[in-house]
């Protein structure tokens, strides 16, 4: 008759290959569910919160204000594309142009006034790498990168941060081709969601 070890080791075995699976799918897939969730609005985020890719995981440990307030609770507007970042970061945003004519376009590129929805002044710095205005010709994709720099007061240390969380949203406009786009730069304080 097997002994409980015989029975055991191989059911722990494909356990623990099962477990080490799982782990690094969701490791894999974790970048990309966050990038989709956060476009989202609060109203769809709330309609569906079995796809909080934060569900059933531990509430992240943050530090309070004097006043009690969560500094990394974040107003999140509507908005065609959501960035979070952290002060100090540079990113880049794509965008596809078309021209489905069969003649020339030009569109004229413009990156609109950042305006705050909460928290602190956000310094951001964008720009394209492209001039502007530019011409698409006949039936040409083109893309167009928007290049942001997010930065604020420097600490002690001389590291960016904020001091709680802040979001400036803007319009960038294609005129000539399209409509505008609402981009909208979520800025976390450093210590919200530090890897543990």
């Amino acid at each position: 008759m097997p002994t409980t070890t015989t029975v055991t080791q191989p059911l722990s075995g494909w356990t623990d290959a099962m477990q080490k699976w799982w782990a690094d799918t969701e490791a894999q897939f974790e970048p990309m569910w966050r990038a989709w969730w956060g476009v989202l609005s609060p109203q769809q985020q709330s309609a569906m919160p079995w796809a909080d890719p934060l569900r059933g995981r531990h509430a992240p440990r943050h530090r309070h204000g004097a006043c009690g307030c969560d500094r990394c609770s974040c107003c999140i507007p509507d908005a065609d594309i959501t960035l979070h970042a952290r002060a100090g970061e540079r990113r880049v945003i794509a965008f596809e142009l078309r021209n489905e004519r069969r003649r020339d376009r030009e569109v004229t590129l413009e990156i609109g006034r950042w305006t705050p929805c909460e928290g602190p002044d956000l310094n951001v710095a964008a720009d394209f790498d492209v001039a502007s205005p530019l011409t698409l010709a006949a039936c040409e994709n083109r893309i167009v990168r928007l290049r942001l720099a997010i930065a604020d007061k420097a600490d002690e240390r001389g590291a960016n941060d904020v001091d709680s969380c802040a979001t400036a949203v803007t319009d960038v406009r294609f005129e000539g081709c399209s409509r505008p786009v609402r981009v909208a730069v979520v800025v976390h304080p450093a210590e919200c969601d530090a890897y543990d």
